[in-house]
């Protein structure tokens, strides 16, 4: 995710590890990165400029991490699926919802 500032953004989140999140964050310019981990027991949410990144317990199901700036919201949740030969693999649905001004930034 590129930020307002020009910041790069990584997000490295695994269904097989739902409750955690790792983020890297690379500004625009220099060869300085930070980064973050994020926990639904602990720290469940990071912001830099106006993107704001949360991953929170639902309450008995997965827990989900949301991604929000200015113009978009992206929600990712774990998930799964059966192959023929019955194996369940996981995946991960991200779903992408635009807010009023993602008309004048598209993705």
């Amino acid at each position: 995710v590129r930020t307002s500032s020009g910041s790069l953004v990584f997000i490295e989140y695994n269904p097989s590890t739902p409750s955690s999140a790792y983020l890297t964050e690379m500004r625009k310019g220099t060869s300085t990165a930070e980064m973050a981990r994020l926990n639904t027991a602990s720290a469940s949410h990071w912001e830099v400029d106006y993107l704001h990144v949360k991953l929170f317990d639902t309450g008995g199901k997965e827990p989900v991490l949301c991604v929000e700036d200015a113009s978009w919201n992206i929600t990712i949740t774990p998930g799964s699926y059966r192959l023929v030969t019955g194996f369940l693999n996981r995946r991960v649905d991200v779903t992408i919802f635009p807010l009023p001004a993602a008309a004048t930034n598209p993705v």
